[in-house]
């Protein structure tokens, strides 16, 4: 029998999961893992949402797997695709935060409520939203 996956090269690796080796993806996910969690957390400050995309990561991986040449940087390119992934979340968080307060002023103003409730209820609300998003408590 071969050598044990554990000591095969990114190039070998990745020559294995190209073939729809599991074991082989199985340890490119052992040693990627941890630090790829890690690059993500930095980003999303959201271990929840660091979760999902190294598992987003991991399976678009999988299902490309026959289109990833095996001379590329394995390492590189996970750490590319967590680093896309993590900011496409933090724009769209960013996004979603600023179209909810914008929201919420104008239900507020159509109300007949003046400004100073405006500014003070909208921020109160946004902030409590916007943390509810971030865990996922909605």
């Amino acid at each position: 029998m071969g050598e044990s996956i554990q000591f095969v090269g990114e190039k070998a690796l990745m020559e294995k999961i190209n073939a729809g080796d599991t074991a082989a993806f199985e340890e490119l996910y052992r040693r990627y893992h941890k630090r790829l969690n890690y690059h993500a957390f930095r980003f999303t400050k959201s271990r929840f949402i660091t979760e999902e995309i190294i598992q987003e990561v991991f399976i678009k991986l999988w299902t490309q797997r026959e289109k990833i040449k095996p001379e590329t940087s394995v390492k590189a390119y996970l750490f590319r695709m967590v680093t896309n992934q993590a900011f496409n979340y933090v724009r769209d968080t960013v996004k979603h935060e600023d179209l909810s307060e914008e929201l919420w002023k104008d239900v507020l103003k159509s109300a007949g409520q003046t400004d100073d409730i405006v500014g003070g209820i909208s921020k109160s609300y946004t902030d409590g939203y916007s943390r509810s998003c971030r865990y996922n408590y909605s």
